[in-house]
């Protein structure tokens, strides 16, 4: 069975199905989880179905922003980028970095924001 078949299955509720999944794919999750630097004890503890929820609609939302923000100029991911960055420039590294006065890097910042937010609901409309 091909692991769509066996996700559809295991979502109408196919016990077998859900086993078969842990089969094929524990040793996986173990090594993503290991590879992510958890411990051995937090890579061990199954969450809840609270928590198993809360991160698949953390993926999706993560997912459609990713590709909302794929879709932004490059002038806009780039000012992102790096006002979000760890360490954060000040306006004016920015505007040395962007070609831009200082002054215009707040208000291009909130119209590639709104672009984003924009562009996230079209998004979610068109799925």
């Amino acid at each position: 069975m091909s692991p769509g078949d066996l996700l559809r299955a295991a979502a109408a509720g196919d016990e077998a199905a859900w086993n078969e999944i842990v089969d094929r794919f524990s040793s996986l999750v173990w090594a993503t989880a290991r590879a992510h630097r958890l411990s051995r004890d937090d890579a061990f503890e199954a969450p809840d179905d609270e928590t198993l929820d809360r991160l698949l609609l953390d993926g999706e939302r993560d997912g459609a922003l990713w590709r909302a923000f794929a879709r932004l100029s490059e002038r806009c991911k780039t000012l992102l980028r790096l006002l979000i960055a760890d360490e954060e420039p000040s306006y004016e590294e920015v505007g040395a970095a962007l070609g831009m006065p200082v002054g215009a890097i707040g208000p291009t910042r909130m119209r590639c924001l709104d672009k984003l937010r924009r562009t996230t609901e079209i998004a979610k409309l068109e799925a």
